[in-house]
């Protein structure tokens, strides 16, 4: 399966940096599930929203919609959680099927704003995939980071489904292990090998991950530094993140009576 290729939107009300474009064959979205399921089987798209935002914002619907399965490592108010949310968003807007797997059910999944995707506990996700739900038919797997918490859902969705994976990286992780662990990566690396360090599922592990990332048919970045990281023969992508839509209304002139109140200088640079 080739990977998604994305182009900056120039639409601003699409709340998005990017927009994902289908570059392959047709990708069929899921067929609603009939007779008896658990309740996480009754998860349902909502499609009228993306309707009305697409009609409003002048976006043409996609010819080929693909069923995208996001698998974040971290609760949804989290930072993966605003670049999936808008993210999911534009491609709803175009016509794909999103949706968004949590590694907990107590998330306020209209933390950034009206989502146009579902959301779905891991857990839950996994087994109904294990049952061969419709949910996940022809979809397209999207690990938000190597993480352990993210590789052992993924590999398990892959295993049931039988469908790609594609894995984003947003970070240094073997730097933020080394920091974690005041190791450097080598060390830790070689200690993972012979079993003798213990990896919290919060972070990489220092030989799985890179397993993970091998078996991959594609890793997107989300910065050009970050490519060093990816395997040789697996394809990448580096594309901007996803941000609020107040971002692009923000004013280019400094505020500066603020800055005053908070002792920053005129011709400082604050990020």
């Amino acid at each position: 399966a080739a990977i998604a290729k994305c182009r900056a939107s120039k639409d601003r009300r699409s709340a998005c940096g990017v927009v994902p474009r289908a570059a392959g064959g047709r990708l069929s979205p899921p067929v609603p599930a009939s007779g008896s399921r658990p309740p996480a089987e009754k998860y349902v798209f909502s499609r009228q929203a993306g309707v009305e935002r697409r009609a409003g914002a002048g976006i043409s619907a996609t010819e080929f919609p693909m069923n995208i399965v996001f698998i974040n490592y971290d609760r949804y108010s989290g930072c993966s959680g605003v670049h999936i949310h808008f993210l999911a968003n534009a491609l709803a807007d175009r016509g794909h099927r999103c949706l968004v797997l949590l590694p907990s059910p107590n998330n306020d999944d209209e933390y950034f704003g009206k989502p146009c995707y579902a959301t779905m506990d891991s857990s839950d996700a996994l087994h109904l995939a294990q049952r061969g739900s419709p949910l996940f038919r022809n979809a397209v797997l999207h690990a938000w980071t190597p993480r352990e918490r993210v590789r052992i859902v993924t590999e398990g969705l892959a295993a049931a489904t039988g469908r790609p994976y594609f894995v984003h990286l947003e970070d240094n992780e073997r730097y933020i292990l080394e920091k974690v662990y005041k190791a450097p990566f080598e060390r830790l690396y070689a200690a993972a090998k012979r079993g003798h360090v213990e990896i919290s599922p919060n972070y990489c592990h220092p030989v799985l991950h890179q397993r993970f990332l091998e078996g991959a048919a594609g890793v997107t970045c989300i910065i050009e530094g970050l490519r060093r990281f990816v395997p040789a023969d697996v394809p990448s992508l580096v594309f901007w993140p996803a941000c609020e839509d107040a971002f692009f209304r923000l004013s280019p002139v400094p505020n500066l009576r603020m800055r005053a109140q908070l002792g920053i200088a005129p011709e400082a640079t604050v990020l």
